[in-house]
């Protein structure tokens, strides 16, 4: 039998097939499929590669281990520790910013920092390498949310109060973690591996489950999304078409992917009571500006009274 070839994926799309060698016969669909030998020499790697991913984890403490929503994560302590122990290596590191508006109208600033992981052979010459990003935003609760002493609420940092280089550093570790996790091989490990390998990680991060969905409109809210839709009709001239229109247009901002988020019904339960009160300022602006807060309210009619009808008259 000749010798294993060195394991590789090679995936393309059909329109992409010419990134991958098309004279071989076992190329499918544009979706190369692996040979015998290939199959076999992964088989039999699967044991060592288990064995070497619980090595990897017998290398980290409890310490650089935490519970981040009931999922084990490994912290920058851990990351680096494994780094120095594996040589792992980084350079290439650029920074990245994309500044847009959330929901709210406030002014954000997201950080991606990219940089290239390697390990080297005993020559010194580069064996393998990737490229990893790692992320951090100015609106990230660990930044921008505090709470009040006094009453216990929690409330929003405006950005001229958040700590920008702290955020630009955590990017740059989200991504040293990200990148040693990748290139080991660490990624989804489970609390049946790090029980294997002795690791009960240090602290816990819970979160209300469910995330961030937005609550049920509050009565007031309610109110509020009922005002904003008559507004949007005064302003339309009764067409709910431009009403609807002139909602998304007035209660968008721009998303994290550069472009415009919004929503058409004020009256969606899945659109915040606060996304509703932001929209419903600007909309009421626009509509004194034009004049409808003079306009005195139509009457209601007057309702019918029956007719009167003398005892003994049939009905």
């Amino acid at each position: 039998m000749e010798e294993a070839k060195d394991v590789q994926f090679e995936i393309a799309t059909r329109d992409e097939t010419s990134l991958i060698n098309n004279d071989r016969e076992d190329v499918v669909a544009g979706v190369s499929i692996l040979s015998e030998d290939e199959v076999i020499a992964l088989e039999r790697a699967v044991p060592l590669l288990k064995r070497a991913k619980i090595a990897a984890l017998q290398l980290t403490t409890s310490n650089d281990w935490g519970d981040l929503g009931g999922k084990p994560y490994m912290k920058a302590s851990g990351a680096e520790s494994l780094a120095n122990t594996c040589g792992i290596s980084w350079n290439n590191a650029r920074m990245e910013v994309r500044k847009f508006q959330d929901e709210m109208g406030q002014y954000v600033e997201q950080y991606i920092c990219t940089m290239t992981f390697y390990i080297k052979d005993r020559m010194g010459r580069i064996k393998r390498s990737i490229e990893v990003d790692g992320m951090a935003s100015t609106d990230d609760d660990f930044f921008s949310e505090r709470t009040n002493r006094e009453t216990r609420e929690k409330y929003r940092l405006p950005f001229s109060e958040v700590d920008v280089n702290s955020v630009r550093k955590k990017a740059r570790t989200n991504c040293i973690e990200r990148g040693v996790r990748k290139f080991l091989g660490l990624g989804g490990v489970t609390w049946k591996e790090l029980a294997a390998a002795g690791i009960e990680p240090a602290d816990k991060v819970e979160f209300n489950k469910g995330g961030k969905a937005p609550s049920a409109p509050s009565p007031e809210g309610k109110n509020t999304r009922a005002k904003l839709w008559g507004m949007l009709l005064d302003l339309s001239n009764g067409d709910e078409d431009i009403a609807r229109a002139g909602c998304k247009k007035y209660s968008s901002f721009t998303g994290k992917d550069g472009k415009p988020v919004g929503f058409e019904d004020p009256n969606n339960p899945k659109i915040s009571d606060k996304w509703v009160g932001t929209t419903y300022s600007k909309v009421e602006k626009i509509w004194r500006e034009k004049g409808f807060d003079k306009i005195p309210p139509t009457p209601e009619p007057e309702a019918e009274l029956p007719e009167t009808r003398e005892p003994g008259q049939e009905g």
